[in-house]
Order: structure tokens, then C-alpha cells, then sequence
């Protein structure tokens, strides 16, 4: 009994050292360059912490929550590791500027070998479900670059497993206003390459997700090359790269290669559910309410809604509009500043609906060429082969869904095939890739990996709602179409639901 208890230990402590070598590595370098002062754990107390949380003795206990253990302690470790990051991005020290301290990359690699033994849910890996990933094997590389007489460096950095290729390229996407090779984009390219996808994603030119660190040269004026770059150059670049480097390490191209990757209508399916499936059916008149009282628990006493507050919240529900009643996305003040104006102390705010029009042309104007996504035209795009899923959620309090369904109709006025290779689904009771009330299609990339490979078109894409009721209730999303109750059936399973026109 004495030896079988000893060769246990030995097998649990593997992790724990595991772990405790990993943490010791983020420690060094936090002192390596000179960033004691950044990171949000003492750097003496790093290793401490964290093996602590996944000490082998615990015995019986670890084996029966050992998995809630190990994602507290990694949890812990990589929180640690983006704020210090982040902090040191925004406050660098004289120490991590120099060229022999490539820190970003180490930190890539901390991240990328703790995850052989990382969970990684799906809102890190878009258009997808959950993933765990062990015992990974793979081949990390960052190739950085310049444009021949530009001032640019470009990094693309590339996951490329070792002995179990699917024979598949797949890109991981940032967000916002960064590309990709993120503390989150990681995520995605780690649980790619658990797939056996080889996982590549570009900075664009920059790490920083705030405008004004790179969009302005020192003159104030905007630095067309470094946008160029982030919206354009450097997505074909990584494609590229890529391609080439999975030719290097496999001795051929990739087979296929997928892109990266937000008055009461419940009843509009048929249903009463708690689940709001057509938001346009919804009618909402704010001033159908004036001199209603309503009970506002912040305030304490009955409210009167007036007139001002209705036109106030008409405004919001309709959106922006130019000075001659048409439609206009929204400005954002950021944007603003710095890609229209050239002026960070520029705001929004107290300004005239005329220089909100002229504001709104400027953009347009300078920045269509670059960030524009609205050309109907995909042409080259249908005869090379393409297939294209898109979802969007009509919640989305970000991006305007009907943004994305404008765009489609676009499509298909001027190509009637458009649903042979390029199909939209709309996802109700979802926000901004996601939603706490479901709707989330998990299935949607294999749904596209299937249409690409073996010619099977998705005709819907499961989903699940939890409304207020606590029940979990089975859905379809169907492209161009919408789910209706059929009438008789179980309202939470999806049999009882059909696509209708």
C-alpha cells in the first residue's frame, strides 16, 4: 500500500510543478522588466498563490474538484497576466522597450502552454461551443515584418499542431479597434489548435485598443499607413503567412482556410414563451405614455412621464438622423476625435445637428476607402468558392442588426443566388455576440466546415433559450426566415417549430 501511495503523489504533484514552473516564469518576468509595481499580485507572492490553489496533497479532494481547482488557479494566473500586460502597455518602463526583451511574445507562450491543460468557453472562441483543451502539442510562431519603406512592424503569430492537422487553416479575429493577437484572441487560437486547426491572427500594426495610441501621427495628423494596415493590408498579409508557414512545417498549403469570426413582440411566432422572436413586430409609441405614472424604485415617489422625457426616448429608439430626416449610424466620440477631427480634446457634446451632418460626411469620405464593409458586390468572392455564414443578434445594443440585414438585402437585389453561398441568420433575444437569455448558434462553424467541404447548406442552426420562466427552451434560427410554432407540440423543443417565409 506504502509504494501505491507514494507513485500517486508523484503523479499529482506532475501538474502542480507543471503549474508552479509556469508561474514562476511570469514572476521573472515581471522583474525582468522592472514591472513589480504593475502587477496587481505581489511578484514574491506569485507562486505561492497559485500553487496553493492547486496543491497536489489535497488528495481526495482534488481528484473530486479538481477541475473546478485547476480553473481557479489558471483563472487567477491569466488575470494576473492580461492586467499586467494591459498596465504595461499603457505605462511602459525603460526596460521592456528594448529589443532584447521580447515580452509580449513570452507572455503568448505563458499563455499558450498553460493552456494544455485550459477550458476554454465558447464566448473566446466565436461561433463555436465549448472546448477543453489538454495535452496540446504544438508549434508556436510569431513572424514579425515591415513594408519596404513604411514605419511599421506587423506581428501575425501561429499555432501549428504538432501531430494531429485536420489539413485546415482557421483565423482568429480581434475586436473593436485591435485585429487580433490579444489576451483574448489567444484563447480562440488555442482552442483552434485543439481542433486541429492551424490558428493564425495579425495585430494589425498595433496592440492597443484605444485609437489615439496609433492613429495620430506627431504632427496630429492621422496616420494613414497604420490604418491601412489595421483595415486592410495586414488581414491579406496574415493570410498569407500563414499559408506559407503551414507549407513549411507540413510540406502543403492548407485544403480549406476559414475567417474570423454580437409594445410586447412575444407571441410573433406563435407562442406566448417569454421569448421575443420578432422584434420588428414590436410597436412602440413613447408618447402613447405621457401622464402615465410610473413607480421609479431609484427615486422612491410616483413619476409623470412628460413630453420631453417622450421625445427624449423616441430620439434613442429611432437612432440618428441627418438634418434632412435620414437615417445615420451613430458617432462615436473616440472616433471622432481622432479619425475626423485630428483632436482629442474634440466632443460630441453641445454640438449643432449641422455639424453633426458634416461630421458624418467627413468620415465618410475620408475612411469609406479603408473601413468600409458595405460593397454589395460579392462576385469574386461567390466565383472563387467562397460560402459565408453570418448571425447577428436582434439585441444587439452595439451594432445595429438591421445594419446587417440592409447589407443583405443589398446582396441579394443585385444576385438572387446570393442564398447558395452566403446566408444571414437572425438571432432573437441576443445582444452583442451574445446573450444571457440564449440564442447563441454554437454550431454555426461546423455548420460552415460542412457547407465548404461537403456541399450540405444548413437550413437552421439549433439554439437555446432560458427566458424568465426558468425553463430551457429549444429553438431553430432559420436564414432569411423565422421560427413559427406549428400549433400542438412540446413549446421547448424545436419539433414542434418550423422555418416559415
Amino acid at each position: 500500500m506504502g509504494p501505491y501511495i507514494i507513485a500517486n503523489v508523484f503523479i499529482l504533484l506532475g501538474p502542480t510543478l507543471f503549474a508552479a514552473s509556469i508561474y514562476m516564469t511570469l514572476s521573472r518576468l515581471i522583474r525582468r522588466v522592472h514591472g513589480e509595481h504593475l502587477s496587481p499580485i505581489r511578484v514574491s507572492r506569485l507562486t505561492k498563490t497559485f500553487v496553493c490553489y492547486g496543491h497536489a496533497m489535497w488528495g481526495k479532494v482534488r481528484v473530486i474538484v479538481g477541475l473546478t481547482i485547476q480553473l481557479i488557479s489558471f483563472s487567477l494566473f491569466w488575470v494576473t497576466a492580461i492586467v499586467f500586460a494591459k498596465r504595461l502597455r499603457r505605462t511602459p518602463t525603460p526596460e521592456c522597450l528594448k529589443p532584447s526583451i521580447p515580452w509580449q511574445r513570452l507572455l503568448h507562450m505563458l499563455y499558450a502552454v498553460s493552456a494544455l491543460i485550459l477550458y476554454i468557453p465558447q464566448w473566446y472562441y466565436y461561433n463555436h461551443g465549448n472546448v477543453t483543451a489538454q495535452n496540446l502539442n504544438f508549434c508556436n510562431v510569431t513572424v514579425t515584418y515591415k513594408h519596404t519603406g513604411k514605419n511599421d512592424t506587423i506581428n501575425v503569430g501561429a499555432l501549428l499542431p504538432s501531430d494531429s492537422w485536420n489539413e485546415r487553416l482557421q483565423g482568429i479575429g480581434g475586436n473593436g479597434y485591435v485585429a487580433g493577437l490579444t489576451s483574448t484572441t489567444a484563447f480562440g487560437m488555442i482552442a483552434a489548435a485543439a481542433e486541429g486547426y492551424v490558428a493564425i491572427s495579425t495585430d494589425g500594426g498595433h496592440t492597443s485598443d484605444d485609437p489615439a495610441d496609433w492613429g495620430l501621427l506627431q504632427s496630429g495628423m492621422p496616420d494613414h499607413n497604420t490604418m491601412y494596415n489595421f483595415g486592410i493590408a495586414s488581414l491579406g498579409d496574415a493570410a498569407i503567412i500563414g499559408k506559407s508557414l503551414t507549407e513549411s512545417a507540413y510540406g502543403s498549403k492548407p485544403k480549406y482556410s476559414f475567417g474570423p469570426d454580437a409594445r410586447k413582440a412575444t407571441g410573433a411566432d406563435g407562442i406566448v414563451d417569454g421569448i421575443i422572436s420578432d422584434p420588428d413586430a414590436c410597436v412602440f409609441d413613447p408618447f402613447a405614455l405621457v401622464g402615465a405614472q410610473i413607480n421609479c424604485s431609484d427615486t422612491g415617489p410616483l413619476l409623470r412621464i412628460s413630453v420631453a422625457t417622450a421625445k427624449i426616448v423616441n430620439a434613442t429608439w429611432t437612432g440618428a438622423r441627418d438634418s434632412q430626416g435620414n437615417f445615420l449610424c451613430q458617432l462615436y466620440n473616440r472616433w471622432a476625435q481622432v479619425f475626423v477631427e485630428h483632436n482629442l480634446n474634440f466632443t460630441l457634446r453641445n454640438i449643432t445637428h449641422q455639424k453633426y451632418d458634416h461630421l458624418f460626411r467627413k468620415s465618410v469620405q475620408q475612411w469609406n476607402s479603408v473601413f468600409g464593409t458595405n460593397n454589395p458586390d460579392l462576385s469574386k468572392f461567390r466565383d472563387a468558392g467562397g460560402r459565408m455564414l453570418t448571425y447577428h443578434g436582434l439585441m444587439d445594443e452595439v451594432i445595429p442588426p438591421n445594419g446587417t440585414r440592409s447589407y443583405y438585402e443589398a446582396v441579394t437585389a443585385g444576385d438572387s443566388s446570393v442564398h447558395e453561398y452566403y446566408k444571414l441568420f437572425e438571432a432573437p433575444m441576443m445582444g452583442h455576440c451574445f446573450g444571457t437569455k440564449g440564442g447563441y448558434p454554437s454550431t454555426m462553424f461546423e455548420s460552415l466546415v460542412a457547407w465548404v467541404e461537403s456541399g450540405n447548406a444548413p437550413t437552421s442552426l439549433p439554439v437555446k433559450y432560458s427566458p424568465e420562466d426558468g425553463k430551457t427552451y429549444d429553438r431553430m434560427l432559420c436564414p432569411p426566415h423565422r421560427a413559427k410554432y406549428k400549433g400542438t407540440g412540446d413549446m421547448t423543443s424545436d419539433d414542434a417549430f418550423y422555418c416559415a417565409e
